[in-house]
């Protein structure tokens, strides 16, 4: 029962490490610990770096996002109201 145990909770950690490069034993080592810095991580997975400029996202990179799905849900629905009249008719 013990190694089931152990091993439900490993799972989770190396599923996340392995499917989203999300490195949860080092939060819990710095939970646990109360420690910063952790020496001994594999590659520095778990160094948290400053976004480079060309990764930042500023506000007029956005408006795209929004208005391009907001164009196609107003043209569909239009469109969608227009052909309702016309079955109407």
């Amino acid at each position: 029962p013990i190694n089931a145990l152990i091993c439900f909770i490993c799972l989770p950690f190396l599923l996340f490490e392995s499917a989203f490069g999300i490195c949860i034993g080092c939060v819990v080592y710095k939970k646990i610990y109360k420690n910063n810095t952790i020496e001994l991580c594999a590659g520095n997975v778990c160094v948290t770096k400053e976004k480079e400029d060309i990764q930042k996202i500023n506000r007029l990179q956005i408006i795209p996002v929004i208005l391009i799905p907001l164009s196609i849900f107003i043209l569909m629905h239009f469109n969608i109201i227009k052909k309702r009249n016309s079955y109407e008719s």
